[in-house]
């Protein structure tokens, strides 16, 4: 990505928030994170507005647990719940638990953690630099490069896309 594509992407996120509250941009964030993992490939079986795991998907006979959160501005730290902790936590040798954050500073990108990373720093607040250290640079690389291409390709019609929509269509496998 060059740096007018990042701060393109960086705008329209913020643009985005303006528009609407924090919380509703939240899930906004959520619903179109369950849209990038469809664009790598995943079926999205659960999205949850209320409870844990926020999202539930599946690719290549492996069920996928996330728990999603932005990171506005710079916010430096995040705290670790237990309740986000025990809800991506793998349950058999099939499933894998990601905690995921969209850091939207500058340049914006998703942050994945693997469950097997987080399970001991439960309560801990943690510098988002630290958690970058932590995550599956791979996987984070790949949400992070398809989630700007969601993004750029539907930047008119982003405000449009309430959570209720975006998540009816993951769950009927229909793509943005």
């Amino acid at each position: 990505m060059k740096w007018d594509e990042y701060y393109k992407m960086h705008t329209i996120l913020h643009n985005l928030r303006e528009d609407i509250s924090d919380g509703d941009f939240g899930f906004r964030i959520q619903g179109l994170l369950a849209h990038t993992l469809i664009r790598l490939g995943f079926k999205i079986l659960e999205i949850k507005p209320q409870g844990h795991p926020d999202i539930i998907g599946e690719i290549e006979n492996l069920r996928f647990k996330l728990e999603v959160e932005v990171a506005l501005g710079r916010a430096s730290k995040r705290i670790i719940n237990k309740e986000d902790i025990d809800a991506i936590k793998p349950q058999n040798i099939n499933e894998k638990g990601y905690f995921a954050i969209l850091d939207c500073g500058l340049p914006p990108e998703w942050i994945l953690i693997d469950y097997k990373h987080l399970k001991w720093r439960i309560s801990e607040s943690l510098f988002i630099i630290v958690l970058k250290s932590l995550s599956d640079r791979e996987l984070s690389k790949r949400c992070t490069t398809q989630f700007f291409h969601l993004i750029l390709s539907n930047a008119e019609r982003l405000p449009q896309f309430t959570f209720s929509i975006l998540r009816i269509k993951a769950l009927e496998g229909e793509g943005l």
